[in-house]
C-alpha cells in the first residue's frame, strides 16, 4: 500500500512542531521568572511556595516579575519583527530553506540558556535575557511564518494556494493547545528543566525534517546553487541592496497613492492591527501572573489547561463558524465583515472586563466561552487588508504585521 497522501505533506509538520515548542516556551518561562524573582527576594523555597499567604510580598514578587517578562517580551519581539522582515528578503534569493531552520535554531540555543537558567536557579533573573535576545535575532515565529507561507506559496498553484495556507495555519490552533497543556503538567511534576529539553529535541526534530524532506522549488534551487558556488562581493552587495529595497517596499507600501480612498483605510487598519497586537502582547504578558495570584492561585498544570481550552475555543469559530457564515451569505458585503469583526472586538472586551471581576474557576471558565469570537477582527481585517492591495503585495502586508 503506498502513502500518497504524504507527499501532500509539505511545512505543516514544521508549524505543528514549532508552535507546540513554542507554546510551551512562552508560559513556561514566564513562571521561570516569576520563580527565580521570588528566590531572589526571600532566599527560601518554602515562602515562594506560600506567597500567596502575603499580600504585600506576593504583589512586591508580582510587580517585579512583570518588569522582567516585559523586558524578555522586548528582547524576543523587537529583533524578532526587524529580522523576520530581512530574511523574508534574503529567503527570496537564497531559497526558504535556510530561513525555515533559522526560528528553530534561535529556539534551541535560547532553550539551551533557559536550560541552564532553571538548573542555575539562584542566578540572577537579568540572564535570561541574552538567550531572549538569540531568540529574536534568530526571527522567531514571524521568520517562520514567512518563510513556511512563501515556500507554500513557491510549490502551490493559485488556484489552491488558499487551501493550503488555511491548512498550515491550522497547525498552530492543533500544536499551541497540546505544547501548552504538556508543558503545565510537566512543570508542574518534573520541573522546568524537562521542558526546555523537551522543546530542544522536538526543534532538532524540525532542522532533521527541513534537510531531509523539504527542497527547494526547482526555480529557486539553481539561482540558489549558483550563488552560494560564487560568493562575492558583488553579490553580498547586491545582496544587501535587495534587503534595503525590500524593507523600504514594506514601509511604503502604506504611502502609496490609491483609488477611492485605499490608503486611508490601510492605515485604519494597520492602526488598528497594531492596538490590537499591544494589547494581546499585554494580556499574555499578565495572565501568567494574575492567575497565580490569590484568590486564584493556580498551579502550572491549571494554567496550561487553561490556556489550551481557551486556545481551542477561540480556533473553533474560526475553522468551523467563519466558514458557515460565509457559506450561508454568499453575497455579503464589506459591511457584513466589519459587524462581525466588530463583534469579534466585543468578545475580547466583555471577556477582559469580566477577567478584571473573576475570582474563581467557574468566572474564568465564562471569560473563555465569552471571548471565543476574539479570533475574528484578525482574521477579517487581514482578508479586508489583502483586498486593498495588489496581489504582489501580499507578502509584503504580511511583514507589516511584524513590523
Amino acid at each position: 500500500m503506498t502513502f500518497w497522501y504524504l507527499n501532500l505533506v509539505t511545512v505543516e509538520p514544521v508549524l505543528f512542531l514549532f508552535t507546540m515548542s513554542l507554546f510551551m516556551q512562552y508560559p513556561v518561562t514566564q513562571l521561570l521568572v516569576l520563580h527565580k524573582v521570588c528566590l531572589s527576594i526571600h532566599n527560601s523555597t518554602a515562602v515562594c511556595a506560600n506567597i500567596s499567604e502575603d499580600a504585600d510580598e506576593e504583589n512586591e514578587v508580582q510587580s517585579t516579575a512583570a518588569h522582567w517578562n516585559l523586558y524578555l517580551t522586548i528582547a524576543i519581539n523587537l529583533p524578532g519583527a526587524l529580522m523576520s522582515v530581512i530574511y523574508g528578503a534574503i529567503s527570496d534569493q537564497v531559497g526558504r530553506r535556510g530561513v525555515m531552520v533559522l526560528p528553530s535554531v534561535g529556539l534551541i540555543l535560547g532553550s539551551v540558556g533557559f536550560f541552564l537558567q532553571s538548573h542555575f536557579i539562584h542566578a540572577h533573573v537579568a540572564y535570561l535575557l541574552p538567550s531572549a535576545l538569540i531568540i529574536g535575532v534568530f526571527g522567531n515565529v514571524g521568520a517562520s511564518y514567512i518563510a513556511l507561507m512563501s515556500h507554500i506559496c513557491d510549490i502551490t498553484e493559485v488556484s489552491s494556494r488558499t487551501k493550503r495556507l488555511g491548512i498550515m495555519e491550522s497547525m498552530s490552533f492543533i500544536g499551541g493547545p497540546i505544547g501548552m497543556m504538556a508543558a503545565g503538567a510537566m512543570v508542574q511534576h518534573h520541573g522546568f528543566e524537562v521542558v526546555y529539553l523537551l522543546i530542544i529535541a522536538l526543534n532538532s526534530v524540525i532542522v532533521l525534517y527541513i534537510a531531509l524532506r523539504l527542497e527547494e522549488p526547482s526555480k529557486r534551487s539553481v539561482k540558489s546553487d549558483k550563488k552560494l558556488r560564487s560568493i562575492s562581493h558583488v553579490w553580498l552587495r547586491r545582496m544587501c541592496r535587495h534587503v534595503s529595497s525590500s524593507l523600504l517596499r514594506t514601509l511604503r507600501v502604506y504611502f502609496i497613492k490609491r483609488e477611492d480612498k485605499r490608503r486611508r483605510y490601510l492605515l485604519i487598519i494597520q492602526l488598528i492591527g497594531i492596538l490590537g497586537i499591544v494589547a494581546f502582547a499585554g494580556e499574555l504578558d499578565l495572565f501568567i501572573l494574575y492567575t497565580k495570584h490569590s484568590p486564584l492561585t493556580w498551579s502550572a498544570s491549571t494554567i496550561g489547561i487553561y490556556l489550551s481550552v481557551r486556545t481551542l475555543l477561540k480556533g473553533v469559530p474560526l475553522a468551523i463558524g467563519l466558514p458557515i457564515l460565509f457559506g450561508y451569505f454568499r453575497h455579503r458585503s464589506v459591511r457584513f465583515d466589519l459587524v462581525l469583526a466588530m463583534l469579534g472586538l466585543v468578545s475580547v472586551a466583555a471577556s477582559m472586563i469580566l477577567v478584571a471581576f473573576s475570582h474563581s474557576m467557574f468566572m474564568m471558565a465564562l471569560v473563555a466561552g465569552i471571548g471565543c469570537l476574539s479570533g475574528y477582527p484578525g482574521a477579517i481585517m487581514g482578508s479586508i487588508k489583502s483586498k486593498l492591495v495588489q496581489p504582489d503585495e501580499f507578502v509584503t502586508c504580511g511583514l507589516t504585521w511584524q513590523m
